[in-house]
């Protein structure tokens, strides 16, 4: 039997747990803009659907546009929506390919690992802020009590 946390890993489930949420965020927010606008109550920002959909609710806020028939007749917010969602169709696969991609440890080697080897010349160079210090020893120096 194969092992399931090397084929599916945490942080794809957490990634899979986010876009769930953020669509039926968007989804929500798309349907009580709605019965808002029906009632003749205060509205939800047009800038705050739209970063739902930019923020990986696209499709969401596609789906519940027209299944609530809202704001699709408003162009300039239609066009953005479009947008947003072609935004998500192209970035979230390749956000996903991407951290399937990450090594088990969580960050990539070149995001974990430290500033890299040092020369002597750029040791030589850098100020020394309390002397020698516990690694005296090791560049010549004598160990203090």
């Amino acid at each position: 039997m194969p092992n399931c946390q090397a084929m599916f890993p945490t942080r794809m489930l957490l990634f899979l747990i986010y876009l769930l949420a953020i669509n039926a965020a968007a989804y929500v927010a798309f349907h009580h803009d709605k019965r808002c606008a029906v009632a003749g109550d205060w509205r939800i920002r047009e800038s705050t659907l739209l970063w739902l959909a930019f923020l990986g609710g696209g499709v969401a806020a596609k789906l519940a546009q027209h299944r609530f028939r809202h704001k699709t007749r408003k162009q300039p917010f239609a066009r953005l929506l479009n947008v947003m969602l072609l935004a998500n169709l192209l970035a979230i696969p390749a956000m996903a390919v991407t951290l399937a991609q990450l090594p088990p440890g969580g960050a990539p080697a070149f995001l974990s690992a430290g500033p890299g080897p040092e020369s002597p010349a750029t040791r030589s160079r850098r100020p020394h802020r309390f002397g020698s210090g516990a690694g005296g020893e090791a560049r010549g120096g004598t160990a203090r009590n």
